[in-house]
């Protein structure tokens, strides 16, 4: 499962970022300058802690898909999320579905 964490540490990491406001603008500074907040997502694959705890989410089938949606929207550094900007990213979290179910079946 560390395995799986640090694969999306590399993929993911501060991608998941984005601004608080209703129409956001498209980067970081813009946002803030216009009185918005840049925040982190509840789960994301910032460091190992994090990373494992998406891991673990995923792992257990309970709405593994709005992190995968989460992660079909990143963009770049800093950058706003687009509406399914990089759909190769669910290779990702299906990958860890498949891995993570037959960690759990062979446990039992």
């Amino acid at each position: 499962m560390i395995i799986l964490g640090v694969l999306g540490i590399t993929l993911f990491k501060g991608l998941f970022w984005s601004c608080s406001l209703e129409e956001p603008p498209a980067t970081k500074t813009e946002c803030e300058a216009a009185g918005g907040e840049w925040q982190n997502a509840p789960f994301n694959f910032d460091n190992i802690g994090h990373a494992s705890v998406a891991v673990f989410i995923i792992s257990t089938g309970d709405n593994w898909q709005d992190l995968m949606w989460s992660g079909m929207d990143v963009s770049a550094m800093d950058k706003q999320p687009v509406k399914k900007n990089s759909p190769l990213s669910a290779i990702y979290f299906v990958f860890v579905v498949v891995v993570a179910f037959f960690f759990w079946a062979n446990l039992f």
